[in-house]
């Protein structure tokens, strides 16, 4: 049974029953498990576009390849966007956490505390990646585009980048036990308490 004690002991089941002071410690976790569970959602659809575009590409021997958006988006401006998305959401989820929060993740979770470190590490640099590639694309006779990717297959880079986010993220989403406020549980239990 889910529960948590109110400030006089009381055993209290339902959210609109905590003291005050004990909602507000379930809202923001619950707002920030909401906002976790929403960045990997998008990260996983990324990769989906991701993994399409290396099958067309490099599986089937396909010339352009074709996502669920379509061929009417501008790639360079779509991946620049959405990449500098993730990496604020990612910034949000750390900032929003909150000092209290983050150092319980530190010490407690540290396997999922250093995944999201990672990912935000590697999205920092996927986004130094796009910059360079917009700023090329938009620059007239810019050539091949990018850093990483004027050595190496652009669609496997780019690739690889978004899986390493995303396993980093799934990896810190598990590890930190954002979900708890999503499965119902009352954070802000007092030690003890059941």
């Amino acid at each position: 049974m889910l529960s948590q004690l109110d400030r006089q002991g009381e055993r209290v089941h339902r959210f609109d029953e905590l003291p005050v002071a004990g909602r507000m410690a379930v809202r923001p976790r619950h707002w920030l498990a909401v906002a976790f569970s929403l960045l990997v959602a998008f990260e996983t659809f990324h990769q989906f576009e991701h993994t399409l575009e290396v099958v067309q590409l490099k599986l089937m021997g396909a010339h352009h390849a074709f996502t669920l958006f379509g061929a009417h988006v501008n790639t360079e401006w779509a991946h620049f966007i959405a990449n500098t998305t993730v990496l604020v959401w990612i910034g949000f989820v750390l900032v929003g956490a909150g000092p209290a929060v983050r150092r319980s993740w530190r010490a407690g979770q540290p396997l999922g505390w250093h995944a999201l470190l990672a990912a935000l590490a590697v999205q920092s640099y996927h986004v130094v990646e796009h910059t360079v590639r917009l700023v090329q694309h938009l620059t007239p006779g810019g050539g091949r585009l990018g850093i990483l990717t004027r050595v190496f297959d652009p669609a496997w880079v780019h690739f690889s980048f978004n899986l390493v986010v995303l396993t980093g993220l799934v990896v810190a989403f598990a590890g930190l036990e954002v979900a708890k406020p999503l499965t119902g549980r009352l954070t802000g239990a007092r030690p003890g308490s059941g």
